[in-house]
């Protein structure tokens, strides 16, 4: 999990052109300024090119937070 939760943070990073280090698992889109719908599209797209996966309607509705964004790449490369 950890490997992911690296990656993840590094996906959300460059989505939003932010300072991996200073990004925390309990940040949401409400305190991230540059996470809104078209910003939460290059997130998703960003995700589904560095994993390889396809997330489903579901699953991007879901995502809200960088922690929730772990959980739902974890449930998909387990």
């Amino acid at each position: 999990m950890e490997e992911i939760e690296k990656k993840v943070v590094n996906v959300i990073a460059n989505s939003f052109n932010l300072d991996a280090s200073k990004i925390k698992l309990s940040d949401t889109k409400k305190n991230i300024e540059s996470w809104d719908s078209i910003g939460h599209l290059h997130l998703i797209m960003n995700i589904e090119a560095e994993f390889g996966i396809k997330l489903n309607t579901e699953d991007v509705v879901k995502i809200d937070s960088v922690e929730k964004c772990i959980e739902v790449v974890d449930a998909f490369t387990s």
